[in-house]
């Protein structure tokens, strides 16, 4: 009998899968799949050769649960279904549903589950892996699974996999996206040429995706497929690939991207008006603004800070980065930071009072402690109505105690929006500390 964790990791397994729709649907599955050897007779229903002949509800039943042991990659399970079936009605379980179970079985990466159905019908490969437009060839190679797809590119001759093309091109983007670069070196020694070609399309779709995931392996895979191209890469859609990985913070990717291009680095920074200076404050990867920073001019520092309407302070003040505020308060003058914090009607502590950033608040008020009073007031008490209508009773506090004068009228702003807003979100104690 399998241990509890055993029992555990095939639950999990299977609530990942699928919805508690499918566990009701068959309740007696997880016992059947836990039994050691396998054990049809476990299954509420018999599945021997009589049932599963005249009844079109069992026999079905007895495909769904055939196909859920492939996809879980159960071969003693499969066999023990099949085991009182005769050859053609094997054929016919594989089969069913536009070959659901072999499309299973390749879809988690199952190659000895690949395998075995194979054995069952040689004759219906081609059928097989072309089944859902090359459904399994597409899986495989967007998952990662190297083992699986090799196996499924020596099933079909080289007509084939011709025919595939023309559904597998996103599958390698994904795959770049991924990272799955042992998969993609797969395909390539399959496909040499048409590798280059997806590194190629949609404007190096595959490059900028696996610089935005921050996979640098892949990007050097991808590079290698393609070396005339490199600088044209780098530039793709205004320097997409920068301005991904300064979004998700990979730092490395971006020390690797000014590699390939060092002649465009500051291009690379000022495109789009700062757009990867400003994705990273948002975001809050200081390292990463300390290197793009470093990859510019002094003077060209504040533009950075400014751009947009001092957007990428009002981001970090609406996500709550504090550590970012004082970044980027360190890289301009004071009187720039007067401008940062007042800017829009004070617009940062209107974001971080949305989102109950208290500790944000408190920094934004260090910042300008002339203008407290003016931070609450701001279009009508928004940043009042904000807090209420998100239900953070402790920004509440904060704010009153900041203008302790205007309580009244910041409960009666809007004719009493924040109480509206408090009690349209089903906030309770919001309303129980605004009366």
């Amino acid at each position: 009998m399998p241990t509890n964790e055993e029992q555990g990791e095939l639950f999990k397994s299977l609530t990942q899968y699928f919805t508690g729709s499918i566990l009701k649907k068959y309740p007696d599955l997880v016992t059947f799949l836990q039994s050691s050897p396998p054990d049809p007779t476990l299954l509420n229903a018999p599945l021997d050769q009589k049932y599963h002949l005249k009844d079109a509800t069992l026999r079905k039943r007895h495909t769904d649960v055939f196909s859920l042991c492939c996809l879980l990659g159960k071969i003693a399970h499969c066999q023990a279904l099949l085991s009182s079936q005769t050859d053609k009605q094997k054929r016919a379980v594989i089969k069913r549903d536009d070959y659901l179970a072999f499309r299973f079985a390749a879809r988690k990466g199952h190659t000895d589950t690949v395998r075995y159905l194979v054995s069952l019908a040689p004759d219906k490969v081609r059928d097989m892996v072309a089944a859902k437009d090359f459904e399994v060839l597409c899986l495989a190679l967007s998952k990662g699974y190297s083992d699986t797809l090799q196996y499924l590119f020596l099933l079909v001759p080289i007509e084939v996999r011709a025919i595939a093309l023309a559904y597998i091109s996103h599958s390698f983007f994904l795959a770049a996206d991924s990272g799955h670069t042992d998969t993609l070196k797969c395909f390539e020694s399959f496909m040499p040429d048409d590798s280059v070609q997806y590194v190629l399309a949609k404007n190096f779709a595959p490059f900028r995706g696996a610089a935005g995931s921050g996979y640098t392996d892949t990007l050097r895979y991808l590079v290698s497929l393609a070396p005339d191209k490199v600088s044209d890469m780098v530039a793709a859609k205004d320097f997409a690939p920068l301005y991904g990985a300064a979004g998700s913070g990979y730092t490395d990717t971006l020390r690797y991207l000014v590699s390939l291009a060092p002649d465009k680095a500051r291009d690379m920074v000022a495109a789009g008006d700062f757009k990867a200076f400003r994705a990273a404050a948002e975001s809050g990867h200081k390292h990463t603004l300390e290197f793009l920073t470093l990859l510019v001019p002094d003077k060209v520092i504040k533009s950075m800070v400014v751009a947009k309407d001092f957007r990428p302070f009002g981001r970090a003040a609406l996500r709550g980065h504090t550590n970012i505020l004082k970044y980027l308060v360190s890289l301009v003058p004071d009187d720039i930071v007067q401008l940062m914090v007042a800017v829009s009607n004070f617009k940062a502590f209107t974001f971080a009072s949305r989102k109950g950033h208290t500790d944000t608040l408190r920094y934004l008020v260090s910042l300008a402690p002339d203008k407290v009073s003016d931070m609450v007031a701001a279009e009508n008490f928004a940043p009042f109505c904000s807090a209420a209508g998100s239900g953070d009773t402790d920004t509440l506090r904060y704010l009153v105690s900041l203008a302790p004068d205007k309580a009244r009228d910041m409960v009666a702003a809007g004719d009493f929006k924040a109480f509206r807003a408090a009690a349209e979100s089903g906030h309770k104690h919001t309303l129980e500390f605004l009366t």
